[in-house]
């Protein structure tokens, strides 16, 4: 069975159905549509070290006093890059699994490349971006829908999906729209069962633990997953 783990007291774990559950009065979901069957999973997820992470922004987050890119550094191995094309660069040549950005920088990130690399596997996360932003620049309406709420500085929004399992199986998904957002019903219509479906969306204040805490519901869910290859447009 593939596990999945988040820290209990920022989610509640919704597996195969997607159920929503509160963090902080906020929308939140994380889950994973299993394929039936005998296959290999791995029993740790990738660590910080293993990742390619990159923050861009200013040297100190909006609205999160004491947290600067040195910080994220240290705690997640993040690179800091403050420049848009630098980091559509970094993404071709290494590969991105996490991109965390400031709400100054999203006027200036390409929304064809942003889509483009969230149907890779990349998670996109947003300081005091809403969730209706960031789902419009990665083109998933479902998410964007989720910014009804309103929040006071800090918040944050996340998403990422991420499929595994049989190619031909995911470019059947992929052609129902299936994937972006991912939707479980379907695939089950489908009779698709060797497709893996791991997703973890959320939108709300920042936890008082700090938005490195709330991080980790995204590197703690990458089990048996590979890193996301070079982007080459």
């Amino acid at each position: 069975m593939t596990r999945f783990k988040v820290p209990l007291a920022v989610l509640l774990i919704a597996a195969l159905t997607g159920i929503l559950a509160g963090r902080y009065y906020s929308q939140a979901v994380a889950g994973i549509a299993q394929a039936q069957g005998d296959k290999p999973t791995e029993s740790q997820p990738l660590e910080w070290a293993d990742l390619n992470v990159v923050y861009l922004g200013p040297a100190t987050l909006t609205g999160l006093k004491g947290l600067s890119s040195a910080d994220l550094a240290t705690s997640i191995n993040a690179q800091t890059i403050t420049n848009v094309d630098d980091v559509m660069k970094f993404s071709q040549q290494n590969g991105l699994d996490i991109l965390i950005f400031d709400k100054t920088m999203l006027a200036h990130i390409s929304s064809t490349w942003a889509k483009a690399q969230y149907q890779r596997g990349t998670a996109f996360v947003g300081v005091n971006v809403t969730a209706k932003e960031l789902g419009a620049l990665i083109d998933d309406q479902d998410f964007a829908e989720w910014g009804i709420a309103t929040w006071s500085e800090p918040f944050v929004s996340y998403t990422v999906v991420r499929a595994s399992g049989n190619p031909a199986h995911i470019k059947i998904l992929q052609e129902h729209n299936a994937l972006y957002p991912p939707d479980v019903v379907l695939q089950a219509k489908l009779g698709i069962n060797d497709v893996d479906l791991m997703f973890v969306r959320a939108y709300g204040p920042v936890p008082g633990e700090g938005l490195v805490y709330d991080l980790e519901t995204i590197r703690a869910n990458l089990f048996g997953l590979e890193r996301v290859a070079p982007y080459q447009p």
